[in-house]
């Protein structure tokens, strides 16, 4: 018997060599990058967990608001920081917790240096680990990914391969070291879920996405159209979406600290920033004027559909529509990116790879816009092994200031205007695979 058991498993290596190779080169580019990387998000969200769990600060928002100006973390990093829904907080503190036995003993004291503690010190296994839950749940994903096209074992494998060595992930998870990859996987997820007919717990996995980060709720109005068979199925689909959301937010409405800083930051105020002007005061905001479009198209065609099972298949096309358009008219950040890296690889896997080129025009735009930000998420990662580089702009374009730029052809490119163009090109790009 035990005999018969390893002649199983020299069988399975033998057969799927390539995809333990992939996984692990794919694990071994994550472990590398998280422990020679620091980004100041990372810190502040695991200074968060650090009340939570060692001083015992349930409401953070508060604390950060009435601790005394002359508190060190309110030197490094100012009373505004906890800028996400405080599930984020908790689930990673969680993690956080049960790996505390790993962190040295300097951790709390190194978050209250900045970035400048983790500056020079070559590969930092504190770093590797703060960013370990990012790689369970880009792990599962990856897995995700796979079992939603398993009918085709070729798509299956090119997706666990795209994913395993796409950028945005090796970015966002292990370099930046934001938590965007978890609710990346629940979106999915309740794509998954709703292709499987399996409507509560598709909402359910929204509403926690969006306990994490509020971008999930944009896809619940299209989730209840398209699963909703009655207006009480489609009331109990909203409020299974939206519950999660509210419970874990409720204990903190009261904190103004929190409404200003979570509800009503200048973040989630973003998408609003592109409007076409009416009046003085008022415009139409571009973002919500096409997310409506997209939700009027998606309950004509499940009209048309008669609630045909198909519309659950291609659910994961309204979803890649209206990250298309949150990404055109919105000043994102180069990490927020993550969210539709799923849905690049789906559709370039989908369309047999005729969307190669206008999805790698998206990457290469999104490239641009990260090394024309602020230099702490380009170059400015690689500070614990590269300090000197916590300061470089890349030739002066990653300045806030105008002027800052090239001379091209006998005038002059300044960051915002090569930003602008990049941007008019993404928007174009994602127009043209929105509609063909």
């Amino acid at each position: 018997m035990k005999t018969n058991k390893i002649d199983e498993f020299k069988r399975i290596l033998k057969e799927h060599w390539l995809e333990g190779l992939v996984l692990l080169l794919g694990v071994g580019l994550r472990l590398v990058l998280a422990g020679i990387t620091v980004h100041p998000d990372l810190l502040s969200i695991s200074a968060g967990d650090f009340l939570l769990f060692k001083k015992g600060v349930v409401n953070i928002y508060e604390y950060l608001a009435q601790a005394p100006a002359s508190e060190r973390v309110i030197e490094v990093y100012g009373r505004s920081f906890f800028t996400y829904p405080p599930l984020a907080y908790f689930t990673l503190g969680f993690f956080n917790f049960l790996l505390s036995p790993l962190f040295s003993g300097e951790l709390y004291t190194r978050f209250l240096g900045g970035v400048r503690a983790f500056s020079g010190l070559g590969f930092d296994t504190d770093l590797l680990i703060l960013k370990v839950p990012y790689l369970i749940f880009d792990l599962l994903l990856a897995a995700l990914l796979f079992k939603i096209f398993e009918k085709d074992r070729k798509k299956a494998w090119l997706a666990f391969y795209l994913w395993f060595f796409n950028p945005l992930s090796l970015y966002t998870s292990f370099m930046v070291g934001q938590f965007d990859i978890i609710p990346t996987f629940l979106v999915v997820l309740s794509v998954f879920w709703t292709i499987r007919e399996r409507r509560e717990l598709a909402a359910l996995s929204l509403g926690i996405g969006a306990s994490l980060k509020m971008f999930p709720l944009f896809f619940l109005p299209i989730l209840i159209l398209v699963l909703g068979k009655s207006f009480w199925q489609k009331l109990k689909l909203t409020a299974i979406g939206i519950l999660p959301y509210l419970v874990s937010i409720a204990p903190f409405m009261k904190t103004s600290a929190f409404r200003q800083t979570v509800l009503f930051s200048g973040q989630s105020q973003k998408m609003l920033f592109m409007t076409l002007p009416v009046s003085g005061a008022e415009g139409v905001y571009l973002f919500i004027f096409g997310l409506v479009l997209i939700y009027l198209y998606t309950a004509y065609k499940q009209s048309l559909m008669l609630r045909n099972k198909g519309q659950q298949e291609k659910i994961w096309q309204y979803y890649f529509w209206v990250l298309l358009l949150f990404f055109s008219v919105t000043h994102y950040h180069p990490q927020w990116f993550l969210w539709l890296t799923p849905f690049l690889i789906w559709t370039m896997i989908e369309s047999n790879w005729r969307r190669f080129w206008p999805s790698l025009i998206l990457v290469g735009c999104w490239l641009v816009i990260t090394l024309l930000f602020e230099p702490s998420l380009s170059v400015g990662l690689f500070a614990p092994i590269l300090p000197q580089l916590k300061n470089v702009s890349l030739g002066n374009f990653g300045t806030l200031s105008r002027g800052a730029g090239f001379r091209f052809a006998g005038g002059n490119l300044d960051a915002f205007q090569i930003r602008s163009l990049t941007r008019s090109i993404f928007a174009a790009t994602s127009f043209w695979l929105a509609i063909f």
